[in-house]
């Protein structure tokens, strides 16, 4: 028994043994000489007795809340051994199984290790639709869909034989498109891919350009003295990049 309501029993005995005296006392003092003070005690008495038990089972009474609490809990922790109960039963009956599934899968690799399985396909090229589709796009002047068309090719086919081409439409999707800063990132991967091709070439001659753009005159001048440096054997690069040297009052 909990010691609370030890405490609360112990309490109220001694209550009622006190009262049951002073009712007494009162009683033979009072009862002989008239009768009405002694009824008017006792109403007092009942009143403040009644008081002082709702107060006092108001401080300690809750015993029946404490009781409905731990069966609560009681039944929560039932529930609760019930789900772990079900949870170890699955967990057996998934041991099982896989219990199964290894037993099977060693009595076909004791006959299967001498077979020979074949090699998986290769992947579908399919580099050719998705450039032909980038440029239609291009050609349709729809330059930010082209740009993301050639991003495709050469990210997932970076071997294939459109890639160079590829990589200089996407420079001039990004150009056309007013993306400046993609569209130098562009010349920089095929500087840095294809150094020697004649696209890389126009490439340049596009840097060159936005530099212009920019205002950036030594640096488009620095470009186009490299066009004319480096791609020397091919005439029409280096007549463009004397053209623009010339635009731009600077010196081959």
């Amino acid at each position: 028994m909990p010691m609370k309501s030890l405490k609360m029993r112990f309490f109220l005995k001694k209550q009622r043994i006190l009262t049951h005296f002073w009712v007494e006392k009162f009683r033979n003092s009072f009862v002989r000489k008239n009768s009405f003070p002694f009824v008017i005690f006792c109403l007092c008495l009942c009143f403040g007795w009644a008081e002082f038990r709702h107060a006092f089972e108001r401080a300690y009474g809750d015993e029946k809340f404490l009781k409905a609490e731990i069966v609560g809990q009681v039944r929560k922790t039932e529930l609760e051994k019930i789900k772990l109960a079900k949870l170890k039963n699955q967990l057996t009956d998934v041991q099982i199984e896989i219990a199964k599934l290894d037993l099977k899968d060693a009595k076909v690799k004791s006959w299967a290790t001498g077979v020979r399985w074949p090699a998986s396909e290769t992947a579908v090229d399919l580099s050719g639709i998705v450039f032909e589709e980038a440029r239609a796009q291009f050609r349709q002047k729809q330059y930010v869909q082209a740009a993301k068309g050639f991003d495709r090719l050469i990210e997932d086919y970076p071997i294939a034989p459109s890639v160079k081409e590829a990589a200089f439409l996407r420079s001039e999707s990004y150009f056309l498109s007013g993306d400046l800063v993609r569209a130098l990132e562009s010349v920089d991967f095929m500087l840095d891919q294809f150094p020697d091709e004649q696209l890389t070439g126009y490439a340049l001659l596009r840097m060159g350009q936005i530099y212009q753009q920019r205002n950036q005159i030594d640096k488009a001048a620095e470009v186009y003295r490299i066009v004319g440096h480096q791609f020397r054997s091919i005439e029409a690069l280096v007549q463009q990049a004397s053209y623009f040297l010339k635009e731009i009052g600077a010196q081959p």
